[in-house]
């Protein structure tokens, strides 16, 4: 039924919660693929252990061997070609820890013959915020949707239509790999995943975000050059894709706009992505939700924003409600002190960034889940 294709260039310490996660959690007729891509040498005894001490749904663990790292489109395309009589080949990364019932939430989001491709939700370890549940566009621009929220903004969800999702987790069907072919390996560690995901869609098929799949992913190791080849990826993908490529990053922003009607903010606008902004702010206007509008894009720093350096020393003697427009809402976190006083007066402000996360900033201060990672 389950054909699992996961390269590993990994520490044995990640690894082996990837393996003991996997082995716990694996329900239905299994096939594995391992593809350990120039790991340490320590690594190999874990994926020998783990091919002899399989669990009774698990019916083969195959191991192929690199001696130096060849990338994942090579790897996947290597399993691909010896991949077993299966329904579902399901892409992950070595550093996953898998959680209880993926498998058969997986099998369900494919019950419409339209779903090629099936994602999850992917969480940072290290703070419980949301790292990948699809990718939105506008125009030459891909954002991670959601990113760093709460994961409980999608507990009400139900399966939702993406353009793509990550390698790190993803499921696709059979019969689309069969259309499709081999991995271009022309992408060297990026974007080999979002290529190969527009041509399925090309073909017909759809691909949806689970947001029950829950999976967590450290995102430890990326392979070589990664950073160096970015460039090229993004501008091959680009080149091939762009005419497929739509504009639906506000497709996911209405609707938490919509959450804010019929009341009445000022609009403190810090975006960098100005073509964005210009939409979300049109849009706003539009819904009457602006009592006044005060630019200030124009202060352009490369970390966090201080709040009081932008809007000068009495600005949170404001009375009405604020919303702060940003490319990230994480670019606000060190803001405790304004806060403090600002609450005083008002505490409904709240920030809308362009990954179309709506945030209380009350919330930002009480929690710890944020993480610090802008993609």
């Amino acid at each position: 039924m389950f054909t699992l294709i996961i390269p590993v260039l990994q520490t044995k310490e990640i690894l082996q919660l990837f393996i003991d996660s996997l082995c716990q959690t694996i329900r239905f007729s299994t096939d594995i693929i391992f593809i350990n891509d120039g790991s340490p040498s320590d690594t190999k005894q874990i994926l020998e252990r783990c091919s002899k001490e399989r669990n009774e749904y698990i019916n083969s663990v195959t191991v192929l061997y690199h001696r130096h790292p060849e990338g994942c489109a090579k790897c996947i395309n290597e399993a691909l070609q010896i991949l077993p009589d299966c329904s579902y080949a399901i892409f992950m990364d070595s550093d996953l820890i898998l959680t209880d019932n993926w498998q058969a939430l997986v099998l369900d989001s494919f019950k419409d013959e339209r779903v090629g491709i099936v994602g999850g939700v992917l969480l940072y370890p290290q703070t419980g915020g949301i790292q990948c549940c699809g990718i939105a566009f506008n125009q030459s621009v891909g954002r991670h949707l959601f990113l760093n929220n709460n994961p409980h903004v999608l507990y009400s969800k139900k399966p939702f239509t993406i353009q793509s999702t990550v390698f790190a987790f993803c499921a696709v069907r059979v019969s689309a790999i069969k259309q499709v072919g081999l991995l271009d390996e022309n992408f060297f560690n990026g974007y080999e995943d979002f290529d190969y995901q527009f041509r399925i869609r090309e073909k017909g098929y759809i691909a949806v975000t689970n947001p029950s799949i829950i999976l967590y992913h450290w995102e430890t190791s990326c392979g070589p050059h990664r950073v160096f080849n970015r460039k090229s990826n993004l501008g091959r993908f680009w080149e091939k894709h762009s005419s497929f490529v739509y504009s639906d990053i506000l497709d996911f922003i209405v609707p938490q706009i919509e959450k804010v009607k019929g009341k009445k903010y000022l609009l403190v606008d810090l975006c960098e992505g100005r073509t964005e902004a210009k939409q979300i702010i049109d849009r706003l206007i539009i819904e009457d939700i602006i009592i006044e509008y005060k630019d200030y894009s124009y202060f352009s720093v490369s970390g966090t924003i201080w709040i009081p350096k932008v809007l000068g020393s009495n600005y949170y003697l404001f009375n009405d409600p604020i919303i702060f427009l940003c490319d990230h809402f994480i670019k606000l976190t060190d803001n405790m002190y304004w806060w403090n006083i600002r609450s005083q007066i008002q505490s409904d402000d709240l920030i809308l960034d362009l990954y179309a996360n709506l945030i209380k900033f009350d919330d930002l201060q009480k929690t710890f889940w944020p993480g610090n990672k802008i993609r």
